[in-house]
């Protein structure tokens, strides 16, 4: 009698999931006459070629002028005029406005495109605007559609002295009240690039990833529970200082995002995660792995191994298994019934019988028959293209005897 034994590591990949979170909590009420969030000067922040800034609003009140209402606001005169701006007023008009470079390299002052006054946004209800430049032409968007356009061909002159604030105006020597944004701002967002009306309303309905998010400089959810300080989820980590704003809970919408579940790699009993991003926990059988926290695990054990991962909204995905077995082989007499090859298989099995007129089942992992057939030659070849990977069972029974077999498919 000869025994063999045979070591399988084999990669099964289970359905991955990711779970919803519901995160956007709040939004920051601003009062008309001192509310504001003040950002730190960063070179980040200094955009010239092209740009877009967005935010959800809420106006409880409208100024008399398209320019009083300031969203998001980094420009001014008092050093000249520089800058950017995105703003509302005029009985519910959205304005995009910057400060021009020819492309000669002259300040050719403030280049402005509104939203259609006749398509007026109301007090008193959630919109989302934006305001892009490519370097040919500006654009407003009030919840995802155009609104306007100026042609101007050329940069944005930028002052890193004038700091990007949120509710009020930036210029610090300019202090005019009506400048002060009135009502509510949620989610608001600038990228170093022109995203367009498709971009838009793919990501203005829930808080977005930001990893992998092409061109996003900054992003505050204005959602912080501390009140004092406004956080920014890009990486350039640009928190703002909070001045006597406060939260509420009426946002525009609740859906957070679900995280990209993560990818689980083997090389030999060395498992590794991709991405790296976010906090990770490892888990064997559904068990937590005590200790087990980085991007690396080595595993000691057969069993089943998943990872976690949680990014800083609270939202969670968890991998697919890598599953790591010693697989034995039963006890195998040279004259054997059957043998199965090649094993573990892909998308093709062979199955070598002793004798005829046999019937052949294979069974998953929890016993439910995938494939059955009796067969009356001594080999035959099985189709196996569509069986998942993973463990199997290959069951072949005579009148007299049956055996069962372990099976992989990788």
């Amino acid at each position: 009698m000869k025994k063999i034994f045979t070591l399988i590591l084999f990669v099964f990949t289970a359905n991955t999931y990711a779970q919803q979170c519901a995160k956007n909590t709040h939004s920051m009420n601003f009062d008309g006459a001192s509310s504001h969030i003040t950002l730190p000067k960063n070179s980040v922040l200094e955009i010239k070629n092209a740009i877009t800034v967005e935010a959800w609003i809420n106006a409880s009140l409208w100024a008399p002028n398209v320019w009083e209402n300031s969203i998001v606001s980094k420009d001014g005169w008092s050093s000249g005029e520089r800058g950017y701006s995105l703003r509302a007023g005029a009985n519910g008009m959205l304005s995009f406005n910057i400060a021009g470079v020819s492309p000669a390299g002259l300040n050719v002052s403030w280049q402005e495109v509104t939203s259609n006054p006749l398509d007026l946004m109301n007090a008193n209800s959630w919109y989302h605007v934006a305001g892009t430049f490519d370097g040919d032409t500006l654009k407003t968007f009030i919840n995802g559609v155009l609104k306007g356009t100026t042609l101007f061909h050329g940069t944005i002159d930028t002052l890193l002295n004038y700091r990007l604030n949120i509710g009020k105006l930036s210029d610090s020597l300019q202090f005019s009240q009506t400048r002060y944004f009135n009502g509510k701002i949620d989610e608001v967002k600038i990228y170093n690039r022109e995203l367009s009306s498709t971009e838009l309303l793919a990501s203005m309905f829930h808080q977005i990833n930001v990893a992998g998010q092409n061109g996003l400089v900054a992003y505050w959810l204005l959602n912080d529970s501390t009140n004092s300080v406004a956080i920014d989820e890009s990486n350039n980590h640009l928190n703002g200082a909070i001045h006597t704003t406060t939260l509420d809970t009426l946002v525009p919408f609740t859906e957070g995002y679900a995280v990209n579940a993560p990818v689980v790699t083997q090389n030999g009993l060395q498992l590794s995660i991709t991405p790296t991003t976010n906090t990770k926990q490892w888990y064997k059988n559904n068990s937590i792995l005590a200790g087990a926290t980085g991007n690396t695990y080595n595993a000691t054990q057969n069993g089943s191994y998943t990872v976690k991962v949680t990014n800083s909204f609270g939202c969670s995905a968890i991998s697919g298994g890598i599953v790591i077995s010693n697989v034995s082989v039963n006890d195998v007499e040279e004259n054997e019934l059957a043998k199965a090859y090649p094993n573990p298989f892909e998308n093709e099995l062979f199955i070598s019988l002793v004798s005829e007129n046999n019937f052949i089942e294979i069974l998953n992992m929890t016993g439910k028959i995938v494939y059955q057939n009796n067969m009356k030659t001594n080999t035959t070849k099985i189709d196996t293209e569509k069986l998942n990977k993973g463990i199997y069972f290959l069951k072949i029974s005579t009148n007299k005897r049956s055996i069962t077999k372990k099976i992989v498919k990788y």
